[in-house]
């Protein structure tokens, strides 16, 4: 056992250091409009249930609720652990748009909305979790320690020291694939140093995956790496020049003919492509070859990819990406505020 103090009780001293953070970001959720005199404790306040926090869910997810399981004689999904589970992730959520709303704020691109956000989920999340940490002290722990036996607490009490130590504490660390879908930017500008041909290989086989219209899977693909090959893409149009830079390029391919769906088909195919680029340490963009709103011009840039690549006549283009190692970070660009583009159920009036 850690010392010789109980996991539950153990847990129960993290909950009173919780509340305690919880009563000062209520107060400070009320001083939204003294950005200066707040901003630091703020921060401070969101870091804490940003990632400290989470290793208290891990503790609770993977160390005491299934030796809990084994006494209540119900799936982890019901009764109890059913609750405190489904409360864990609405945590998890509310907590994911405070954070977002948060960084907002303190970036000073906020307006009054965020402001509104951070009052209302702020008091969900404060509402809840203090009522979600009553009931584990009062009810599940008071469970725990009634049946579990000394065998069970003493491995509960290893695993709390083993997640405690950063080797199972994954409720701390962001999703890789959020992680991966918020980091992503448009890239244009590269390193000299070519992309291994197993990345560049690695990229396409997870496009593969990628959803298509009716499972049908028409795309195909083509990766460009000869020096030649993309300066002539680069030519193709003003906004294709970037790709005189690019260590390679993937030209995303289908046949109309053969789906109603290809447009959006490709899109999400070029989309996983870009996001697995972004994982491995790419800089990825995307060079437009298909030009919805002018078809004399589609169809010239059509010509031009079919003479650099070889395709013929029936099969189309409808992007290229241009990839590589960055020469810089792209800057971040200024996102609009989710409440201005989400509505539930109907649009605004």
């Amino acid at each position: 056992m850690i010392g010789t103090k109980k996991p539950t009780q153990l847990l129960k001293d993290e909950h009173q250091a919780v509340l305690q953070k919880l009563t000062a970001l209520e107060k400070v959720f009320g001083r939204l409009d003294e950005k200066e005199a707040i901003s630091a404790e703020l921060k401070e306040l969101t870091s804490f249930f940003k990632t400290e926090f989470w290793v208290h869910f891990t503790k609770e997810e993977e160390a005491l609720f299934p030796e809990i399981e084994t006494f209540l004689f119900l799936p982890r999904d019901a009764g109890p652990l059913g609750v405190m589970l489904m409360e864990h992730e609405d945590l998890r959520k509310t907590n994911d748009v405070i954070q977002k709303a948060t960084a907002e704020y303190l970036a000073g691109s906020s307006g009054e909305a965020t402001k509104k956000t951070l009052r209302e989920q702020g008091s969900h999340f404060i509402n809840v979790l203090r009522d979600h940490i009553n009931k584990e002290d009062n009810i599940l722990f008071m469970m725990a320690d009634m049946h579990l036996s000394q065998q069970q607490i003493d491995k509960v009490a290893k695993l709390f020291l083993d997640i405690e130590g950063g080797h199972k504490a994954e409720g701390a660390k962001e999703n890789p694939v959020i992680e991966a879908l918020r980091a992503r930017r448009s890239c244009k500008d590269f390193l000299g140093t070519p992309v291994p041909t197993e990345i560049l290989t690695e990229l396409v086989d997870v496009a593969r995956y990628s959803p298509s219209g009716a499972n049908k899977n028409t795309w195909r693909f083509i990766i460009v790496t000869e020096r030649q090959d993309l300066n002539r893409l680069s030519e193709i149009a003003r906004t294709c020049s970037w790709l005189a830079s690019a260590q390679a390029a993937i030209a995303v391919i289908v046949d109309p003919a053969s789906t109603r769906y290809w447009l959006e088909d490709c899109s999400v195919a070029a989309y996983a492509i870009w996001l697995a680029g972004e994982a491995r340490g790419l800089g990825v963009a995307w060079a437009a070859m298909h030009q919805s709103d002018n078809s004399e011009e589609s169809a010239r840039r059509q010509k031009c990819v079919r003479d650099v690549l070889g395709l013929p006549e029936a099969l189309y283009t409808p992007m290229v990406l241009g990839l590589g190692y960055r020469k810089s970070q792209p800057p971040d660009k200024k996102r609009p505020n989710l409440e201005d583009i989400i509505a539930w159920g109907k649009y605004p009036g």
